[in-house]
């Protein structure tokens, strides 16, 4: 409890313990203090007791208030429901400076205390008698939702909808904005993404492929003896090449663990081949996925569209590019994720 003692001749600690809003029943708070004489001694006995609200710390105006007429002490300890008498409206709350001023008898206590936290839960109460028509951006908050069933589409409310996009759609469809038109997509099967294509920006359903390509395991480190600045396979060698079937897959990044850097302006990039490594091409069509090898660390590249024509079985290889022909870069664990 959070004691105070007021300089009176009844000094009074207050604590606000709760309050609670029923709907449809008087609006309720519980307020609990601690009633001290003038030696700071509890006292014990029936007082008369006057609650208001006011919208000022000093002055201003009062909002609300009761008198309970025999509020039970024990051993200096009380508790009172706040608007048992007068009912507490939620429109009291409609500000945040609210204050609480306590009288025993003819004695105002001073100061008054501070409203603060749960009491606000009264301007909640406002949700059950809003007048239709009258909600408006500020009695939404800006992370509330709002299902579907709680919208009634009368005259123009939803207008933007087309009735015919939604009748066509078969049970269990989603509806998709697309500039001012709504498209009806057919369900996905089970254990299907929907995406939306980079290149074309249609939405279709996609299965998740949730396996790397691994060109090195990081068991051990990979030293590339003086990059050089012009395109070169990975290391110089062929033996980090692999097939993969990249049938299911759509997009793709390349994730290095580079345990010393390369060049600045060094990078490693994905190339595939449908012709046993006669002729190679992007992955991802123009340069990518590429990712800077330029300072330590595990870095991934973003995320890049893979070429229709890479989507099939096919042999990948890593490269290398803008090496200075000096340094000596590190690699662990390399891989290309899939999506």
């Amino acid at each position: 409890m959070n004691r105070r003692f007021l300089r009176t001749v009844l000094p009074l600690c207050l604590a606000l313990a709760c309050c609670t809003f029923l709907p449809g029943a008087p609006s309720l708070m519980h307020f609990q203090g601690r009633l001290l004489d003038a030696g700071r001694n509890p006292r014990s006995g029936s007082f008369a007791m006057t609650f208001s609200i006011w919208d000022a710390a000093a002055g201003g105006n009062q909002l609300w208030t009761e008198t309970q007429n025999a509020v039970t002490v024990s051993n200096g300890m009380f508790s009172v429901l706040l608007g048992s008498v007068a009912p507490i409206t939620p429109d009291i709350f409609a500000s945040d400076n609210r204050w609480l001023q306590v009288q025993i008898g003819a004695e105002i206590l001073s100061p008054r205390e501070r409203m603060v936290t749960s009491a606000y839960a009264f301007r909640a109460s406002t949700a059950d008698a809003v007048v239709d028509g009258t909600i408006m951006d500020r009695h939404v908050h800006a992370t509330a939702d709002i299902s579907w069933s709680k919208i009634n589409k009368t005259g123009s409310a939803l207008s933007d909808i087309a009735d015919t996009a939604v009748a066509a759609a078969p049970a269990g469809a989603l509806l998709m904005r697309a500039a001012t038109t709504w498209i009806a997509l057919s369900p996905g099967s089970s254990g299907k993404m929907l995406s939306v294509s980079t290149a074309t920006g249609s939405p279709e359903w996609r299965t998740p492929v949730a396996v790397d390509v691994t060109f090195l395991d990081g068991r051990a480190n990979i030293t590339w003896t003086n990059q050089p600045a012009a395109l070169t396979e990975f290391t110089g060698a062929t033996r980090y090449r692999l097939y993969f079937d990249l049938t299911s897959a759509h997009e793709a990044r390349l994730v290095a663990h580079i345990a010393t850097a390369g060049a600045a302006a060094a990078s490693l990039r994905v190339q595939y081949s449908l012709d046993g490594g006669v002729s190679w091409n992007y992955l991802g069509d123009v340069s990518g996925p590429s990712l800077g090898i330029g300072s330590a660390g595990t870095f991934a590249s973003p995320w890049v569209s893979l070429a229709p024509a890479a989507r099939t079985n096919c042999l990948l290889r890593l490269v290398g590019i803008n090496g200075n022909g000096a340094a000596d870069p590190v690699f662990g664990r390399i891989s290309v994720q899939l999506r």
